[in-house]
């Protein structure tokens, strides 16, 4: 863990103004659900999990996806560091008539011990931080596993961004090795990404083996290789 983390304040204010409440609220719609339902029946399937297994949702916005796992009898810990998605989330699991604990924290301090059946950290939000503060997130998903235990992660892939660039709103630094945002999207936070070998190599080094590299690709981006994002299935040896 470093010494000293650098400040939160950037990372809430993004997602605090990421969207309307309209376009948050879309994800628990009838519209949505089929689209959230499939996603969250791939996670179960990869992660080889049954209810009533305990996980931990991290960066879980306004919790959707941990709603639906709650709602199939899965226990539910969601962790957010912004307020606005957790007050959506826990208006929407009252609302669905399930329960989840919804906590404010920050994922790069987590003090869970082996409390989980699984962990996902989902929604490309990895690399927010400094490389050494991207390692204490890892380092922390792998001690709130139990033994044994899976992990997922959705993550953007250098290789992909590198030649692309990100979602419209990032290019390549060669200066600072980071994903910076363009001058007409300066409230987003920079992003570092990792190519295939640094992730085998860093999940290894805390603990984690891989065992799926699902790479997906979203309509009209060029035909891999590379994909755009992969998600990752780790497991606690």
């Amino acid at each position: 863990m470093p010494d000293r983390l650098t400040s939160l304040d950037p990372v809430i204010a993004q997602y605090t103004n990421f969207a309307s409440e309209e376009r948050l609220l879309w994800a628990f719609s009838e519209e949505a659900r089929p689209q959230v339902e499939a996603q969250v029946d791939r996670y179960v399937a990869w992660l080889g999990l049954a209810p009533p297994a305990r996980l931990l949702d991290l960066a879980c916005g306004t919790g959707c996806h941990g709603i639906a796992l709650a709602r199939r009898g899965f226990r539910v810990t969601g962790l957010d560091c912004t307020p606005r998605m957790l007050d959506i989330a826990m208006r929407q699991s009252a609302q669905a008539g399930v329960s989840a604990d919804w906590v404010l924290g920050d994922m790069r301090t987590l003090d869970y011990e082996g409390e989980f059946d699984a962990v996902m950290l989902r929604d490309v939000v990895f690399g927010i931080f400094p490389h050494p503060e991207n390692l204490a997130v890892l380092e922390g998903v792998a001690r709130a596993v139990k033994p044994g235990g899976p992990c997922l992660l959705e993550v953007y892939t250098f290789e992909f961004a590198r030649l692309h660039g990100m979602e419209h709103c990032y290019h390549y630094d060669e200066a600072s090795g980071r994903f910076q945002p363009r001058p007409e999207f300066g409230h987003l936070v920079s992003m570092q990404l990792y190519t295939e070998p640094q992730w085998r190599e860093m999940l290894a080094a805390v603990g984690l083996a891989v065992e799926r590299w699902e790479g997906w690709n979203w309509r009209r981006d060029p035909d891999p290789p590379p994909y755009r994002g992969v998600n990752i299935v780790a497991r606690k040896v």
